[in-house]
């Protein structure tokens, strides 16, 4: 691509070439008694002629120069857009990475915390077991849990606690009214009545 100082250099050589050859060409004719009139005629109109040419090659090459531009824009644009479009491919491929790592460091410890989840209850289920199987059927009626749930249960447990102790002692309290009367009971039955004559054993 021709700069503007190359460009003009070159239209200046070629109209001092053009003065040069129509000076020679007058000289000439003169110098052989030709009617130099007829003669700078013919060279003017080839002179417009050339210009016309050189004018026509200048508009070519400037057109050649717009669209070798135009297209260098072009690539640019177009080399930005390929650039930008692999910084953004490389931004997607290193989050879609972290967080696939993120997955796999989460799904880790949820597999270890299982682990240690099915240990505990491997370790608590004989104790809940034993429990539950002594647990009253009027505390056992507010349990809303599966029944196949041991950490359910043993929260229950822990949580009832209080209420199984109040239970129990309320169920010892009244049994032992119970043993009591009944006892009241088998000594007022072996106790005369005033003025029956007590009970002969038989013989």
């Amino acid at each position: 691509m021709l700069t503007a100082e190359e460009t003009k250099a070159a239209e200046e050589a070629a109209a001092q070439s053009i003065a040069e050859k129509v000076k020679a060409d007058t000289a000439a004719l003169e110098a052989a008694g030709i009617n130099t009139d007829a003669g700078k005629e013919a060279i003017r109109k080839e002179r417009d002629a050339r210009r016309t040419a050189e004018k026509s090659a200048k508009d070519a090459i400037d057109e050649l120069n717009a669209l070798r531009a135009q297209k260098a824009e072009a690539d640019a644009a177009k080399a930005a857009e390929i650039e930008a479009e692999a910084i953004r491919k490389g931004e997607f491929e290193t989050l879609a990475t972290k967080r696939a790592d993120e997955i796999k460091a989460v799904t880790a410890e949820r597999d270890a915390l299982q682990a240690k989840i099915d240990t505990l209850i491997a370790a608590v289920q004989p104790g809940v077991t034993d429990a539950w199987k002594a647990l009253p059927d009027e505390i056992k009626s507010f349990y809303d849990g599966a029944d196949d749930d041991v950490l359910a249960k043993r929260a229950f447990l822990a949580k009832s606690h209080p209420a199984i102790d109040k239970l129990a002692a309320d169920i010892k309290r009244n049994r032992d009214k119970l043993v009591e009367a009944m006892k009241e009971n088998t000594v007022a039955e072996e106790e005369p009545t005033p003025g029956e004559e007590p009970a002969q054993p038989e013989a």
